[in-house]
């Protein structure tokens, strides 16, 4: 599409209410920005006036207002007009008890700050909701334009075709954009093997994962499975990966980055679309792995010339269940050593069936591990991949696979072979 054929989109608008004056210009100082456009209201009835009118993207609502309180307000919103549905920070400027902060929960709130706010907080959320919501737009206006195409009933054949090849060069492009996500290369540190291999059962899929080195040098793997197929899978993949590497950075525990990730999608995606998620962090240095998990398939450790499949403990739920402290991740450390390897991985391995209907399962997958410990991290995940297929007879996989790994070398290298007869 040129340049003059391109939809003119309007800036999303967010909407800032407090009944002091000099808390509002705090605000439009924090988050002036030429991407949006900010909206002021001195009042709660001011507020749900304009809240009638316009979609905002974001909404910050002060707790304590004459009149109208923050809470009422939200609740009035939430019943009327068009910005129902925008998510509203609370500020307030003193601690609240916590049956307000439920309450404030229960009327659409989705975070709650203290004056005066972080500006870097603050503007990171304003970012984020602003960039969901032009996300949310240009998605309702394709679902649009696809019933209204549909439902025309003079439709021509030949515009049908031209549709159809649209909407497959966007395909090819969303595929392009996913795959660009994937690493371009994993981290290359001494004495460490990295090897990952992502498989999508369409052309676009709602796997993802990420390996890099962090600035304390440590290694941080990251492997999420969105549930369903397909385009849907793929835009909140792709949601998934660009909210990951934003708190990755700003969040050294696992079990707060899978808390981050899963308010956020608490917020932005249908209740029917979830996702699972194991993200753990390696120090090279005193060798010890911390992990956290929300609902994904447990991780394996594979000790070296033992023969020997250490299964990594699973917590918490899926995200995109619960909002806030409903959804508890849990931080765990394992003491690695010279030789083991770690696999994470997504259930299109261990779900794949044969003929008879039977699962390659966890067990199927012990027990090619048993026989791995031995081998490079590049060659047990390509045996996988491959003994699954000769398992279940297909040339195919029924859903989305990724696998990613690493291994500690031990002092020399081992002979590389092929292990599937042996199974």
């Amino acid at each position: 599409m040129d340049k003059e054929t391109q939809p003119v989109r309007e800036l999303p608008q967010i909407l800032l209410t407090d009944d002091d004056l000099d808390n509002l210009i705090v605000l439009e100082k924090i988050l002036k920005d030429p991407k949006w456009v900010l909206i002021k209201a001195s009042s709660g009835r001011e507020a749900v006036g304009l809240a009638k009118s316009n979609e905002f993207a974001f909404i910050i609502l002060d707790v304590h207002m004459p009149g109208i309180d923050g809470f009422k307000t939200a609740e009035l919103i939430r019943h009327f007009g068009q910005s129902r549905h925008s998510p509203i920070v609370f500020l307030t400027a003193a601690a609240i008890k916590e049956e307000n902060v439920f309450q404030g929960y229960e009327v659409g709130a989705v975070d709650y700050m203290f004056k005066p706010p972080d500006p870097h907080v603050l503007k990171s959320k304003a970012i984020i909701f602003t960039e969901l919501f032009l996300q949310k737009q240009l998605i309702q206006k394709q679902q649009k334009d696809l019933e209204h195409a549909y439902a025309d009933l003079k439709f021509s054949k030949e515009k049908l075709g031209k549709l159809y090849g649209q909407l497959q060069d966007q395909l090819d492009q969303a595929q392009i954009i996913q795959e660009f996500l994937l690493p371009q290369a994993l981290p290359e540190i001494p004495g460490i093997e990295f090897a990952a291999k992502y498989i999508s059962m369409d052309q676009v899929g709602g796997d993802f994962y990420d390996c890099f080195q962090l600035e304390n040098g440590n290694i941080g793997i990251f492997i999420a499975d969105v549930t369903g197929h397909g385009a849907s899978a793929s835009l909140i993949s792709t949601m998934i990966s660009g909210l990951f590497k934003r708190v990755a950075k700003e969040l050294e525990s696992p079990a707060a980055v899978l808390m981050a990730l899963n308010n956020m999608l608490m917020e932005c995606t249908p209740d029917d679309k979830f996702a699972t998620a194991f993200y753990c962090v390696y120090n090279p240095e005193s060798q010890i792995l911390y992990y956290s998990t929300a609902g994904h398939p447990h991780g394996c450790i594979l000790k070296a010339g033992a023969q020997k499949v250490i299964p990594l403990q699973m917590s918490s739920l899926m995200m995109g269940l619960w909002f806030g402290e409903q959804a508890q991740y849990t931080d765990i450390t394992y003491p690695m050593q010279s030789g083991d390897a770690l696999l994470l991985y997504t259930d299109g391995i261990t779900e794949i069936t044969n003929e008879a209907n039977q699962e390659f399962g966890l067990v199927g997958l012990t027990e090619l591990l048993q026989k791995s410990g031995d081998l490079p991290i590049t060659q047990i995940i390509e045996n996988i991949y491959q003994c699954t297929l000769q398992f279940s007879e297909k040339h195919l996989f029924d859903d989305d696979i990724t696998m990613i790994g690493f291994k500690i070398l031990p002092s020399s290298n081992n002979t590389r072979r092929s292990i599937c007869q042996s199974i």
